[in-house]
């Protein structure tokens, strides 16, 4: 706005100030004080959305982790030890024979 316009309105400000009743200008005063008491909207009424929000997807997260679990993967049979190996329990009596007669040969010589 330039200057001029900023005049003209200041003027016509004063002048309906100037011709407005005492009560006219009560009544305005109290219009704007409860303009400015009113509260404004509510941060309490975004926090509980934002929240369950939150908690709903760490939730998801934690299921989801106990679905895809990453470290239940197998390992490279290279890296398998022997206790890593389910052994069958015929697989086991043919090794305890095959210790005894390794014991057997070695105590004839």
């Amino acid at each position: 706005m330039n200057e001029k316009t900023e005049k003209l309105l200041r003027d016509d400000l004063r002048q309906l100030e100037a011709n407005n009743a005492s009560a006219e200008l009560f009544q305005l005063a109290q219009a704007r004080k409860s303009a400015l008491t009113q509260s404004r909207p509510d941060k309490k009424r975004l926090i509980w959305p934002t929240l369950a929000t939150s908690m709903a997807t760490a939730l998801l997260l934690v299921v989801i982790a106990m679905i895809f679990n990453p470290t239940e993967q197998s390992l490279p049979s290279s890296a398998m030890t022997m206790t890593d190996i389910q052994i069958d329990e015929p697989l086991v009596e043919l090794y305890e024979e095959l210790d005894f007669y390794h014991w057997l040969s070695e105590s004839q010589t």
